[in-house]
């Protein structure tokens, strides 16, 4: 807390009128992760669009960004010293997941981008144990690439597994033409 309020340039005794203490602090970090995620990724999952690709190529992208912008030690940390915090956004993470994912997967079906016959709450359950595990923080730090590069590798993987033939080609050709040049990763 010392340390805080020093770089914010005020007094111990003023961080305290706000916070009670370390956990509140840290709390209220979490909560504005949270309200960061829901505006950046809601909209996205929200609009109407004809290039249904597109919109799942930028909602990866806002994805990775925001993974990337949280940095392993606090997640960690979260993990190791407050785990009553760490359950509550594990949880929250889970929820917000299985809501956009099943929404993002009605559309693609809608559009003809994904199979019709695969169950939606099998992929569902398939992509939020393939992420919840792959984003722990002991499984981060041993891989040799960023948590955004991941993300993409889970996407180009997942969902291209789950698309119809036209929904693959249209992917594949903006994955090569958007977010392989935006993140300048090779073929994962």
């Amino acid at each position: 807390m010392d340390e805080i309020a020093e770089n914010l340039g005020m007094s111990k005794k003023t961080l305290y009128k706000y916070y009670a203490g370390k956990e509140d602090l840290i709390i209220a970090v979490v909560e504005h992760y949270r309200l960061k995620f829901d505006a950046c990724i809601s909209p996205i999952v929200l609009e109407v669009t004809d290039d249904f690709v597109d919109k799942l190529l930028r909602l990866g992208s806002a994805v990775s960004t925001m993974i990337s912008n949280a940095p392993i030690c606090f997640i960690k940390d979260l993990e190791k010293y407050l785990p009553d915090v760490w359950r509550d956004h594990a949880a929250w993470k889970h929820r917000k997941t299985n809501e956009s994912l099943r929404e993002i997967l009605q559309e693609g079906i809608q559009k003809g981008v994904f199979r019709t016959f695969l169950s939606s709450e099998v992929i569902i359950l398939m992509f939020l144990t393939l992420t919840e595990n792959l984003f722990k923080p002991d499984v981060l730090a041993q891989l040799p690439i960023t948590p955004s590069q991941l993300y993409i590798s889970i996407m180009r993987v997942f969902f291209e597994g789950i698309m119809t033939d036209n929904g693959r080609e249209q992917f594949r050709y903006k994955m090569l033409s958007d977010a392989e040049k935006k993140f300048k990763i090779g073929e994962m």
